[in-house]
């Protein structure tokens, strides 16, 4: 993996052919990490719940089904980012293909729900360390009904954000690993344990199919990371000169990111799914407990 902190000379970059191979630099590793973390959460340890709800066989079809649509969904909105001629920000590029006026409109449609985002993961960092805090006996009081604690939060997570790419890498590419980590080890863990009995029978043909289409919604929004292609688009277009290859350096971060991302999931839903039993799984489900 090289180090590559600098943009691609331009003269060099507009004449590179398509089939020349890119190198894999650290800048796109960072990338990789970004959009692995922004999909990996509390979906994913709760697949192998799911899984042992519906049964093995639900699941199988409602992944074939729901993950090559969340990649061509997603590949499909990043194409379309990319085919800009400019890319200062997102109002510029739907006005590209809209005009001033929508782009200002969905503009604003997007800050609020970029707002959104930004305020559910603040609470949820809020609720978590005020937990580990209170756990460790660092406190006694909450600080989570603190409003001063809760807006010391909200700053520190916007000032990290607004630091551009590069401190997000080094801030977020660490947990993302250990995330990761962990739920590799968790899988690996599970294979001891493995018991083809806990594979279910194949269910009533009209069971199965309401199970199937309640199952893929699930299936899409646990490896969908939509939100971090804009950013990256557009940094990458900003670093590279070149639209063509900029492009190319999107594509194949966004492509080599799902494919990590579906092989970790799948591993370790399927782990936890042949160690626990539908019994298990129901009381699990019941208990509020993940894997």
């Amino acid at each position: 993996m090289q180090d590559d902190t600098l943009p691609l000379n331009n003269s060099n970059a507009t004449t590179t052919p398509l089939s020349t191979r890119l190198p894999f630099t650290k800048y796109d590793f960072g990338w990789v990490l970004l959009c692995i973390g922004m999909a990996i959460g509390a979906g994913t340890v709760l697949m192998p719940v799911q899984i042992g709800l519906k049964g093995i066989w639900v699941f199988i079809t409602a992944f074939i089904i729901a993950y090559p649509a969340t990649y061509i969904v997603q590949d499909i909105y990043l194409k379309t980012l990319s085919e800009s001629e400019t890319c200062d920000d997102y109002t510029d590029i739907i006005s590209h293909y809209l005009g001033k006026n929508w782009g200002i409109f969905l503009g604003v449609i997007y800050f609020l729900m970029i707002i959104h985002g930004v305020f559910i993961y603040s609470l949820s960092v809020v609720f978590d360390s005020a937990s580990y805090i209170k756990t460790f006996g660092l406190t006694e009081a909450d600080l989570s009904q603190s409003i001063i604690y809760k807006v010391a939060i909200f700053a520190v997570l916007v000032a990290i954000a607004s630091g551009g790419e590069k401190l997000l890498f080094k801030i977020s590419g660490p947990m993302v690993v250990v995330k990761v980590g962990i739920i590799l080890i968790f899988g690996f863990a599970m294979i001891p344990h493995w018991n083809l009995d806990n594979i279910s029978a194949f269910p009533a043909a009209s069971v199965f199919f309401r199970d199937v289409l309640l199952t893929i919604p699930f299936c899409f929004f646990s490896a969908v990371f939509i939100q971090v292609l804009n950013p990256m688009n557009i940094a990458y277009r900003k670093r590279e000169p070149d639209r063509v290859l900029a492009t190319r350096m999107a594509i194949r971060t966004h492509r080599i990111s799902y494919i990590t991302l579906i092989a970790i999931i799948l591993f370790f839903s399927f782990s936890f799914t042949f160690s626990i039993s539908h019994e298990e799984a129901v009381s699990a489900f019941e208990q509020n407990i993940s894997a």
